[in-house]
C-alpha cells in the first residue's frame, strides 16, 4: 500500500503507527500526488479522501490518478454531502473573512459539483468510470470551540489560514469561538459520499 500526502505530518504519522504494529506493506511518500506515480505496476484501488475538490483542477487531476490504476481497477473518493459542516463551516468562513477575501472559483465551485449521490456518479461516469456506485454515510459529533478549531486548523480548510500573520489568526480563533457560542453551534454535521467506479485503464 502506498499513502501519499502533500503535508509533512501525515505521512510521518502514518509511518510511526505502521512500526507500531500497522501493514507491513505500507509505503509513506510526501509529494504532489497527481503528478509523481509511486508504483509502475498500478494498483488496484485508488482512494482520495475529502481531497478531490481541493486539486488545482478537479477533474484533470482526478482523472491523472484514475492512470494509477491497472485495468478494471477502482477509483474510490470521499466527499462531503451537500449542507454538511453548515454550523462549523459557516462560523469558520465568517470568521476568516473578517481578515481577508476567500479564493473565489474554481475551488469554492468544485465541492458543489459532486455534493449529492446523483452528481458524484455521474461525475465518475464522466471521467470514464464505469458501474459508479455511491454510499452515504452520516453522524453528528460533539463540537466545541475548541474541537472544531483543531478540525480547521488540521484539515483542508487550514488554506483559509495561510497567508495570515500570527496575530491574525488568533483574532480569526477567537471570532470563530464566538460565532459558534452565539449561534448555538454544538454538533459537528458530518454528511459523507463515498464513491467508487472502475477504470479499464
Amino acid at each position: 500500500m502506498d499513502a501519499v500526502d502533500l503535508a509533512d505530518g501525515l505521512p510521518a504519522t502514518g509511518e510511526r503507527r505502521a512500526r507500531e504494529g500497522g501493514p507491513a506493506n505500507s509505503r509513506f511518500h510526501r509529494h504532489e500526488v497527481t503528478s509523481r506515480p509511486v508504483s509502475r505496476q498500478g494498483h488496484d484501488v485508488v482512494q482520495c479522501g475529502l481531497g478531490v475538490f481541493f486539486f488545482p483542477d478537479m477533474d484533470r487531476d482526478s482523472a491523472a490518478l484514475t492512470r494509477m490504476l491497472r485495468p478494471g481497477g477502482r477509483f474510490v473518493v470521499t466527499v462531503w454531502e451537500k449542507g454538511a459542516l453548515g454550523g462549523w463551516q459557516g462560523a469558520l468562513r465568517g470568521a476568516v473573512l473578517t481578515e481577508r477575501d476567500l479564493p473565489g472559483p474554481p475551488q469554492m465551485e468544485q465541492p458543489a459539483r459532486i455534493d449529492t449521490a446523483d452528481t458524484l456518479a455521474s461525475w465518475l461516469t464522466d471521467l470514464g468510470g464505469s458501474e459508479p456506485r455511491v454510499v452515504q454515510r452520516r453522524f453528528d459529533a460533539p463540537l466545541s470551540p475548541e474541537t472544531g478549531w483543531e478540525l480547521a486548523t488540521g484539515s483542508g480548510a487550514r488554506r483559509m489560514l495561510q497567508g495570515l500573520s500570527p496575530a491574525a489568526v488568533e483574532r480569526v480563533r477567537a471570532e470563530f469561538a464566538a460565532r459558534l457560542t452565539a449561534d448555538s453551534v454544538t454538533d459537528l454535521d458530518v454528511r459523507v459520499l463515498t464513491g467508487t467506479a472502475r477504470f479499464s485503464g
